[in-house]
Protein backbone atom coordinates (compact mmCIF):
# COMPACT_ATOMS: atom_id res chain seq x y z
CA UNK A 1 0.00 0.00 0.00
CA UNK A 2 1.49 3.36 -1.03
CA UNK A 3 1.67 6.54 0.97
CA UNK A 4 -1.06 8.98 0.04
CA UNK A 5 -0.33 12.63 -0.62
CA UNK A 6 -2.78 15.53 -0.38
CA UNK A 7 -4.14 16.67 -3.72
CA UNK A 8 -4.92 20.05 -5.16
CA UNK A 9 -8.61 20.00 -4.28
CA UNK A 10 -11.24 22.13 -5.98
CA UNK A 11 -14.88 22.06 -4.84
CA UNK A 12 -17.22 24.41 -6.69
CA UNK A 13 -20.86 24.52 -5.51
CA UNK A 14 -22.15 24.70 -9.10
CA UNK A 15 -19.83 22.19 -10.77
CA UNK A 16 -19.77 19.71 -7.87
CA UNK A 17 -23.39 20.03 -6.65
CA UNK A 18 -23.99 16.28 -7.06
CA UNK A 19 -20.96 15.63 -4.86
CA UNK A 20 -21.74 18.28 -2.22
CA UNK A 21 -25.32 17.13 -1.49
CA UNK A 22 -24.30 13.64 -0.25
CA UNK A 23 -21.44 15.21 1.72
CA UNK A 24 -23.83 17.59 3.52
CA UNK A 25 -26.22 14.69 4.20
CA UNK A 26 -23.42 13.07 6.21
CA UNK A 27 -22.94 16.11 8.49
CA UNK A 28 -24.81 16.79 11.73
CA UNK A 29 -24.64 20.45 12.68
CA UNK A 30 -24.99 21.36 16.35
CA UNK A 31 -27.83 23.54 17.58
CA UNK A 32 -25.46 26.40 18.43
CA UNK A 33 -23.83 28.56 15.76
CA UNK A 34 -20.37 27.77 17.18
CA UNK A 35 -20.85 24.03 17.73
CA UNK A 36 -18.86 21.40 15.86
CA UNK A 37 -20.36 19.98 12.66
CA UNK A 38 -19.95 16.24 13.14
CA UNK A 39 -19.08 13.93 10.24
CA UNK A 40 -21.21 10.78 10.44
CA UNK A 41 -19.85 9.05 7.34
CA UNK A 42 -16.84 6.73 7.09
CA UNK A 43 -14.12 7.26 9.69
CA UNK A 44 -10.58 5.97 9.25
CA UNK A 45 -8.42 4.28 11.86
CA UNK A 46 -6.80 7.65 12.60
CA UNK A 47 -10.18 9.11 13.65
CA UNK A 48 -10.60 11.44 10.64
CA UNK A 49 -13.63 11.34 8.36
CA UNK A 50 -13.27 9.86 4.87
CA UNK A 51 -15.16 10.92 1.78
CA UNK A 52 -14.89 9.40 -1.69
CA UNK A 53 -15.35 11.51 -4.82
CA UNK A 54 -15.16 10.75 -8.52
CA UNK A 55 -13.02 13.07 -10.58
CA UNK A 56 -11.82 12.96 -14.14
CA UNK A 57 -12.22 9.57 -15.75
CA UNK A 58 -14.53 8.35 -12.96
CA UNK A 59 -11.66 7.21 -10.72
CA UNK A 60 -12.67 7.31 -7.07
CA UNK A 61 -10.37 9.21 -4.76
CA UNK A 62 -10.57 9.40 -0.99
CA UNK A 63 -10.21 12.74 0.77
CA UNK A 64 -10.42 13.57 4.43
CA UNK A 65 -13.82 15.01 5.23
CA UNK A 66 -12.33 18.04 7.01
CA UNK A 67 -10.15 18.88 4.00
CA UNK A 68 -13.11 18.49 1.62
CA UNK A 69 -15.13 20.86 3.85
CA UNK A 70 -12.28 23.39 3.79
CA UNK A 71 -12.11 23.22 -0.02
CA UNK A 72 -15.90 23.52 -0.29
CA UNK A 73 -15.82 26.65 1.88
CA UNK A 74 -13.54 28.28 -0.72
CA UNK A 75 -16.25 27.67 -3.36
CA UNK A 76 -14.32 27.44 -6.60
CA UNK A 77 -10.85 28.38 -5.35
CA UNK A 78 -8.53 25.38 -5.32
CA UNK A 79 -7.00 24.20 -2.06
CA UNK A 80 -3.26 23.73 -2.64
CA UNK A 81 -1.71 20.35 -1.76
CA UNK A 82 0.39 22.04 0.94
CA UNK A 83 -2.68 23.34 2.81
CA UNK A 84 -3.66 21.12 5.72
CA UNK A 85 -7.09 21.15 7.36
CA UNK A 86 -6.20 21.84 11.00
CA UNK A 87 -8.62 21.44 13.91
CA UNK A 88 -8.81 24.21 16.49
CA UNK A 89 -11.56 22.30 18.29
CA UNK A 90 -9.34 19.20 18.50
CA UNK A 91 -12.27 17.07 17.25
CA UNK A 92 -11.11 14.94 14.31
CA UNK A 93 -14.68 14.34 13.04
CA UNK A 94 -15.53 18.07 12.98
CA UNK A 95 -16.05 19.54 9.49
CA UNK A 96 -17.18 23.05 10.50
CA UNK A 97 -14.92 25.55 8.75
CA UNK A 98 -13.95 28.68 10.70
CA UNK A 99 -13.87 31.80 8.55
CA UNK A 100 -10.97 34.30 8.58
CA UNK A 101 -11.48 36.81 11.36
CA UNK A 102 -13.82 34.50 13.29
CA UNK A 103 -13.27 34.61 17.04
CA UNK A 104 -13.95 32.12 19.79
CA UNK A 105 -13.31 28.42 19.42
CA UNK A 106 -11.77 27.71 16.04
CA UNK A 107 -12.85 24.60 14.16
CA UNK A 108 -11.36 23.61 10.76
CA UNK A 109 -8.87 26.12 9.37
CA UNK A 110 -6.22 26.00 6.65
CA UNK A 111 -2.60 25.89 7.68
CA UNK A 112 0.74 24.35 6.85
CA UNK A 113 2.46 21.28 8.23
CA UNK A 114 4.84 23.70 9.97
CA UNK A 115 1.87 25.39 11.68
CA UNK A 116 0.69 22.02 12.94
CA UNK A 117 4.12 20.96 14.21
CA UNK A 118 4.80 24.32 15.86
CA UNK A 119 1.49 24.18 17.73
CA UNK A 120 2.25 20.63 18.88
CA UNK A 121 5.77 21.51 20.05
CA UNK A 122 4.67 24.45 22.19
CA UNK A 123 1.83 22.50 23.73
CA UNK A 124 -1.02 24.01 21.73
CA UNK A 125 -2.18 20.77 20.12
CA UNK A 126 -5.71 22.04 19.54
CA UNK A 127 -4.63 25.45 18.31
CA UNK A 128 -3.86 25.96 14.62
CA UNK A 129 -0.97 28.39 14.51
CA UNK A 130 -2.01 29.39 10.99
CA UNK A 131 -4.84 31.44 12.48
CA UNK A 132 -2.59 33.46 14.77
CA UNK A 133 -1.59 36.96 13.82
CA UNK A 134 2.03 37.44 12.77
CA UNK A 135 2.84 39.03 16.17
CA UNK A 136 1.25 36.16 18.08
CA UNK A 137 3.12 33.60 16.01
CA UNK A 138 6.42 35.40 16.69
CA UNK A 139 5.60 35.35 20.41
CA UNK A 140 4.87 31.61 20.34
CA UNK A 141 8.05 30.96 18.33
CA UNK A 142 9.97 33.08 20.84
CA UNK A 143 8.75 30.95 23.72
CA UNK A 144 9.65 27.80 21.83
CA UNK A 145 13.08 28.94 20.65
CA UNK A 146 14.22 31.20 23.47
CA UNK A 147 12.41 29.62 26.39
CA UNK A 148 11.19 33.09 27.36
CA UNK A 149 8.96 35.95 26.24
CA UNK A 150 10.28 37.75 23.16
CA UNK A 151 11.29 41.42 23.53
CA UNK A 152 8.29 43.76 23.52
CA UNK A 153 5.82 41.16 24.75
CA UNK A 154 4.64 42.00 28.27
CA UNK A 155 2.50 38.92 28.80
CA UNK A 156 1.33 35.80 27.08
CA UNK A 157 -1.65 33.64 27.96
CA UNK A 158 -1.94 30.32 26.22
CA UNK A 159 -5.37 28.69 26.18
CA UNK A 160 -6.87 25.64 24.53
CA UNK A 161 -8.17 27.58 21.54
CA UNK A 162 -6.41 30.94 21.58
CA UNK A 163 -3.28 32.86 22.41
CA UNK A 164 -3.53 36.36 23.87
CA UNK A 165 -0.50 38.59 23.59
CA UNK A 166 -0.04 41.88 25.43
CA UNK A 167 2.46 44.10 23.63
CA UNK A 168 4.39 46.91 25.27
CA UNK A 169 4.11 50.31 23.60
CA UNK A 170 6.96 50.93 21.18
Amino acid sequence: MGVSQPLRLLVDSRVHAEELAPFEALVVRGPGAEDCAIWKGAIGGDGYGRYWVRRGCSERIMVRANRYALAAAQDGVALAPSVRALHGCDNTVCVRVSRPGETGLLHVVGGSQRDKRLAERVGLAGLPAGMLTRLELVAVQGIEELGQRPPGVAGLTVGVARVDVVVLAV
